[in-house]
């Protein structure tokens, strides 16, 4: 086996390695360097600071002495037991009470007056601006039900809850 020269380096692949090695060399940071500059003063030198000088006291070395400690000393690197969080309460389900029986709203009728002819009664309503002239057993706009008619009251159910309600009529001076 021959060892290959230079010349059998094909010139792109040489061309390759060059640029990855500039680019590595940018890469890792290294310094370009320049000659300093012969005009330039020279660096002052670094000032020097000397620590003040003791007094002529003369050092307490019982003091610097680790002191006796009453008791024992914890150890540092025992781990805490782990705190269990108590359970949480149970809950105990309550007993729901059963719905309220729906309730019928108000009555939307105003008494207007009454007419009798001696067999049948027959009583003027407004509901808004809406008048009605209705008998016992006759119904309203599918949701309310003339029963009775006294002399002081008229009698409704109401279709959908079947609840009775009462409308006074008002003494006539």
């Amino acid at each position: 086996m021959r060892a290959p020269l230079i010349r059998d380096v094909p010139p792109r692949a040489a061309a390759v390695v060059v640029a990855l090695t500039l680019a590595a060399s940018l890469v890792t940071g290294a310094p370009w360097t320049t000659a300093p500059d012969p005009t330039a003063a020279p660096a002052a030198a670094p000032k020097t600071v000397q620590a003040p000088m003791p007094s002529g006291e003369p050092l307490d070395l019982e003091a610097l002495e680790r002191r006796k400690t009453s008791g024992t000393v914890p150890d540092l690197f025992v781990s805490p037991a782990p705190v269990v969080a108590p359970p949480p309460p149970v809950r105990v389900a309550a007993i729901a009470a059963p719905p309220p029986p729906p309730v019928a709203p108000p009555l939307p009728f105003r008494y207007l007056g009454r007419f009798d002819d001696g067999e049948r009664q027959v009583v003027f309503l407004e509901e808004g601006q809406v008048a009605h002239s209705v008998g016992a057993g006759e119904t309203i706009g599918q949701r309310y039900r003339v029963e009775r008619i006294s002399d002081t009251t008229v009698t409704f159910r109401h279709l959908l809850f079947g609840t009775e309600q009462t409308l006074v009529i008002p003494k006539t001076p």
